[in-house]
């Protein structure tokens, strides 16, 4: 999915949320603008590990095997900075 939808989706969302009463405007701000990779790592078939910081396990090439035993495998989505 291009990050421009993923931006779009998360606006209209808020924008239904909002008119609904669910969510309130102070609770929005403009980190919907800022969307990060969120990485994916797996150590073994149940052991997976995610974040935002590649530099955290230390690797984002495909199958190169990074801190603590974990294998990058791709980026799982993308989500807002804050």
């Amino acid at each position: 999915m291009d990050p421009s939808d993923i931006k779009r989706a998360i606006q209209d969302y808020a924008t239904k949320m909002t008119s609904t009463g669910l969510l309130i405007p102070v609770q929005i701000d403009n980190s919907a603008d800022t969307l990060v990779p969120f990485y994916r790592y797996v150590r073994n078939a149940y052991d997976h590990f995610y974040t935002t910081d590649a530099n955290e396990i230390g690797t984002i090439t495909v199958g190169a095997i990074g801190n603590y035993g974990y294998q990058y495998e791709d980026i799982a989505g993308y989500v807002v900075a804050s």
